[in-house]
């Protein structure tokens, strides 16, 4: 029994030793916290689904014009570039390239759209490029004296905006001005396209000729030079209206075996002008009619037919072209590699703070598993990122038009639609448990139309 005091003793140092260790344990927890997340880099959500770069290969002696399918024009000056010690370039560049216009390309890249870690303000994109060259895997820079002349395609309105650029690839700076206007390359593209009208013949109330101005369907006799005459029980009052306009194209379709009737398809693309953007819409009209021929020149006219139906798709593909490219241009010259971007700050004034958690949470744990809430701005062309520590006070607008895709692991994504988020948030509770859709985040690219150009 004399041992016991003694043992109680030593029980009771133990005790003091574990709760002195437990209190130093969360004193350091408490002096170091979670570190800050790195929202101020550039860093793809998904690195295997990062937006691709367009390559392209450049003679740095001689430079080079670069027309990209949106419409964008870079011309890159002659010596040009310089190596990581300043030293002039010589010989083949690898010049790469990458434009994004859409809220989803924009997080696909992971490119920081705010201009501070705080994230209160949120960079608006009217459009942004990111340009790169390198030689022998190494990054090139602009020389000194050397500047870039860009025209980024517009594919929405730049009124009240700035040009900005990526500082370091970390720190957005308002640089130079940039200057909005047509895109005067795409508006001449489709004016080289054939113009048909009506040419009017001596004896017109019988009788008519077309007349194309497109050096492409000269050879064509059935066009230029063919003597028409509508066939029986053709309006000569609707053709007369329809013929008072320029069509695009005209396509020709035998109605009989010897070509003796054709029917006559006109058809033209109108740029129909929408609220933020055009819209194309095409009209069409076909008629039947009787090509004047001589004797024997009826195998002729069927073979010109099928000729030029293939110069039709051929100009088709050339229509198809410029007409996917921007409206508007923002046209202005950089002085150093990386991103640019048209852009102004956006703050909401009806913005409320959420507390957001998500139907997954109980099985993949947000912390442990470092998962990524990205919230995508789908009107303002904008995204920001949050971390699960960040997920408590989480500021949405309540009249913008918001998804939100959490990264999981193994790439998979966890997506709430603009429709399901707004659902939840009409409910009028600061604290939102989300439904979410899983999938892979190929998947939600392809729901979401990434066209990734």
């Amino acid at each position: 029994m004399e041992h016991f005091p003694n043992l109680e003793r030593r029980g009771l140092l133990w005790a003091m030793v574990i709760i002195a260790s437990a209190l130093t344990f969360g004193l350091n927890m408490s002096c170091n916290p979670k570190s800050s997340p790195n929202y101020q880099s550039i860093r793809p959500p998904v690195p295997s689904g990062d937006l691709p770069f367009e390559k392209y290969q450049l003679n740095a002696d001689s430079g080079g014009v670069i027309v990209r399918p949106t419409g964008t024009r870079l011309r890159i000056p002659a010596n040009a570039f310089v190596d990581e010690t300043g030293k002039p370039v010589k010989g083949n560049v690898e010049f790469r390239v990458r434009e994004l216009h859409n809220p989803i390309d924009l997080l696909r890249s992971g490119i920081p759209m705010s201009v501070d870690s705080t994230r209160k303000e949120v960079l608006q994109s009217a459009g942004m490029i990111e340009l790169r060259a390198s030689a022998g895997e190494k990054p090139l820079e602009l020389a000194a004296d050397k500047n870039i002349d860009v025209s980024l395609a517009g594919f929405r309105p730049s009124d009240g905006y700035s040009l900005y650029q990526l500082s370091g690839d970390r720190n957005w700076q308002v640089t130079d001005t940039f200057i909005a206007g047509p895109n005067t390359y795409k508006q001449a593209a489709l004016d080289s396209l054939a113009v048909i009208r009506r040419y009017n013949h001596p004896d017109s109330v019988r009788f008519f000729e077309m007349a194309i101005g497109d050096l492409k369907y000269a050879p064509f006799k059935s066009l230029n030079k063919r003597t028409w005459k509508l066939g029986m029980f053709q309006s000569r009052r609707r053709f007369d209206m329809a013929m008072r306009s320029d069509w695009d194209r005209v396509r020709m379709e035998p109605v009989n075996s010897k070509g003796t009737r054709v029917k006559l398809k006109f058809s033209k693309t109108l740029s129909i002008r929408g609220t933020e953007s055009f819209k194309d819409t095409t009209i069409s009209y076909e008629v039947v009619a009787i090509p004047i021929l001589k004797p024997g020149e009826s195998a002729g006219m069927l073979s010109e037919m099928k000729s030029l139906e293939e110069l039709n798709k051929e100009l088709d593909v050339e229509e198809n072209r410029a007409r996917i490219q921007a409206d508007l241009v923002n046209s202005f010259r950089i002085n150093k590699m990386g991103v640019w971007n048209i852009d102004k700050l956006t703050k909401w004034n009806d913005e409320k703070e959420y507390n957001i958690s998500f139907d997954f949470a109980d099985r993949i744990n947000p912390d442990k598993n470092q998962v990524e809430l990205i919230v995508v701005f789908e009107e303002s062309n904008a995204y920001l990122r949050f971390a699960p520590q960040d997920w408590s006070n989480v500021k949405l607008p309540v009249r913008e038009r918001i998804s939100m895709i959490a990264i999981l692991p193994k790439g998979e994504v966890a997506m709430v639609s603009s429709t399901a988020l707004t659902e939840a948030m009409s409910q009028g509770s600061s604290t939102l448990r989300l439904k979410s859709e899983r999938m892979s985040f190929e998947q939600y690219l392809k729901k979401q139309k990434s066209p990734g150009i």
